[in-house]
């Protein structure tokens, strides 16, 4: 009873903090605001009637999870086309999870009504505690660096805290955190962080330690966002967060992308579905190329867009190479995308093509005419459409062979680059 009137306390304090307008001194138009804009995203509704989502996750399949204090915990299975929520039965003492995280095949659980993680199967068995440190604990939402160490936040002590594998121990990452840390994202060797007292502000520190790095407070932007929400990262290394409206003025809100790279936020620009993120409780994770986030105010409603990285994402680093059978392309990988269109350009102009869906960042032709220009072009494949298409050629295939014995000559058309052992072959 304690814990959870301790919970309810730090909830209403919250929400009374939100609806003070965060007793900011400064006005929204204060010297130095600054309008970054950044991509322009359609928003969908995804899950009317799901519960107010303080934290969602993903599997590797598609599904999504909902942490909602006081509800418990929900799973959107990616093969139901209504996007139900599914309640999750889980370990009775968990009564407010804030936050949850997927990795490697478990669920990690912020939860305030036992100053605890806890980490379970998707479907809410084996259940335990993953890391409580001390009685007042009030974890973040966590994130986890590709050595499986979790980094998690104290809303108490306003400390942010690296734990090692397994949750054996513990190491502060840095003293100069957000007063009250709420989001958390991993990526390449940083933290993003989100806070919801004071001055709502986004930080960045590296992963071993160190001095945090203030990214933005509520008004750089106009309208001023304030940092009160979850932080999701997807595949490329953008981070993005779902930010309320100063003041929670309805109809207020939006979504800031820190990109790859950068130490710059933009607003994502949206239209489509109004926008409505008056809560210091609102949750992002990205998916199988789209983002999700709480869109309710006070119900749940969680919409999605498709990654502003699938806008501008085309294949890198294609080469093209050939032998006497066989055209291959290769490029790299784009995080995101769903598969991708390998065309072959064929003839001097290159004016003729062919074309083929492949899912791996490779592709191969066969049956090359004789002494043909032969280039190939690739276009990467996202919910939102396709990328920018990006060739290389051209490449032309090798001469007829001809193969010479004595004085007869017999012409090889096909491809098989072998003559006769008592042959010579002539390119």
């Amino acid at each position: 009873m304690v814990r959870i009137t301790r919970v309810r306390w730090l909830l209403s304090a919250l929400l009374a903090v939100a609806s003070a307008g965060l007793g900011l001194v400064a006005s929204p138009s204060s010297a130095g605001a600054q309008v970054n804009s950044g991509p322009s995203v359609t928003v969908e509704e995804f899950s009317p009637n799901a519960p107010f989502a303080s934290g969602l996750t993903s599997d590797p399949a598609g599904n999504l999870y909902v942490a909602s204090c006081f509800s418990g915990l929900f799973e959107i299975p990616a093969n139901d086309p209504a996007h139900n929520a599914i309640p999750i039965s889980t370990n009775a003492s968990i009564m407010c999870p804030m936050h949850v995280t997927y990795y490697a095949g478990s669920l990690y659980v912020s939860d305030l009504s036992t100053d605890a993680v806890w980490r379970m199967m998707p479907d809410g068995s084996s259940a335990s505690i993953y890391f409580a440190p001390t009685p007042t604990f009030a974890p973040s939402q966590v994130a986890f660096g590709p050595d499986g160490t979790m980094y998690v936040g104290d809303m108490y002590s306003g400390s942010v805290l690296a734990v090692a594998p397994g949750g054996t121990g513990s190491r502060p990452v840095t003293s100069v955190a957000p007063a009250c840390p709420w989001g958390m994202g991993y990526r390449g060797g940083s933290l993003v962080m989100s806070e919801v007292c004071a001055m709502p502000i986004v930080q960045s520190v590296s992963s071993t330690g160190g001095v945090a790095t203030t990214l933005f407070s509520p008004f750089t932007f106009l309208p001023p966002l304030v940092a009160r929400g979850d932080i999701a990262v997807d595949p490329a290394g953008n981070a993005f967060l779902v930010a309320a409206g100063y003041g929670c003025a309805p109809g207020s809100g939006g979504i800031v992308e820190i990109p790859a790279g950068s130490s710059t936020p933009v607003r994502v620009n949206t239209t489509g579905l109004a926008l409505s993120i008056c809560d210091v409780l609102s949750g992002i994770t990205w998916s199988n190329g789209y983002i999700y986030f709480e869109n309710g105010g006070n119900v749940g409603d969680i919409a999605r867009f498709a990654d502003p990285v699938s806008l501008n994402s085309a294949p890198r680093n294609l080469t093209v190479t050939r032998d006497w059978t066989t055209l291959t392309g290769t490029w790299n990988a784009v995080p995101g995308a769903l598969g991708y269109t390998c065309t072959l350009l064929y003839g001097l102009g290159l004016p003729s093509s062919f074309t083929t869906i492949t899912s791996s960042p490779s592709c191969s032709f066969y049956g090359l005419t004789p002494s043909t220009n032969y280039g190939v072009q690739v276009v990467a494949k996202f919910p939102s459409g396709v990328s920018s298409p990006v060739g290389a050629f051209p490449v032309q295939a090798p001469i007829t062979i001809t193969c010479v014995q004595a004085r007869r000559h017999v012409h090889v058309t096909g491809w098989n680059p072998l003559c006769p052992a008592h042959y010579r072959r002539v390119h």
